[in-house]
């Protein structure tokens, strides 16, 4: 890859670039999981016990907190949410791209940067209820764990962006 492919800034404006119905069902979706996540945290918090166990990909870890570490995930989830987010109202001429961009790809690297961000949010939203809701169930002794689920939706988030890649290299 060459250096100057990344740090062009020299690259074409397009001014005109609106979000698709796909972006803003993308847009809509990830903010629904997101309340989705506060809701079930907010709501499961007073039946939680007053310490709660700390968790690895599969297992509790042995480490316990306060009942209030419940809305770290949330939490992180919403900053998450909302660095995406803020992409929407960046030029996406400032992005990073695998190819070179020309006026005649521009308008077309934009837009798939723009639906691979979309995209991969709803993912990594999904990807923070599912282990939001994980601890809830381990917390109170369901069986389960955060393992294979995590490990599929770690797959997806890494095939967006490798579909990402793959399409943009065909549209240069």
């Amino acid at each position: 890859m060459h250096p100057q492919i990344l740090s062009d800034r020299n690259r074409p404006e397009i001014k005109d670039l609106k979000l698709t119905w796909f972006d803003i069902l993308c847009e809509v979706a990830a903010l629904v999981v997101l309340v989705t996540i506060w809701t079930a945290a907010v709501r499961y918090y007073k039946s939680l016990p007053e310490l709660v166990p700390h968790f690895s990909l599969s297992r509790h870890s042995g480490n316990w907190d306060n009942q209030g570490s419940v809305f770290a995930f949330p939490s992180v989830a919403t900053v998450i949410y909302f660095l995406l987010l803020g992409t929407n109202f960046i030029s996406p001429r400032l992005f990073n791209y695998p190819v070179r961009i020309t006026q005649a790809n521009a308008r077309a690297q934009y837009m798939l940067a723009r639906r691979m961000l979309s995209v991969t949010k709803v993912w990594v939203m999904v990807m923070f209820a599912y282990i939001t809701f994980g601890d809830f169930g381990i917390t109170r002794r369901l069986p389960g764990g955060h393992g294979a689920g995590m490990t599929a939706l770690l797959i997806v988030i890494c095939a967006i962006v490798g579909l990402y890649w793959q399409r943009s290299k065909r549209a240069q």
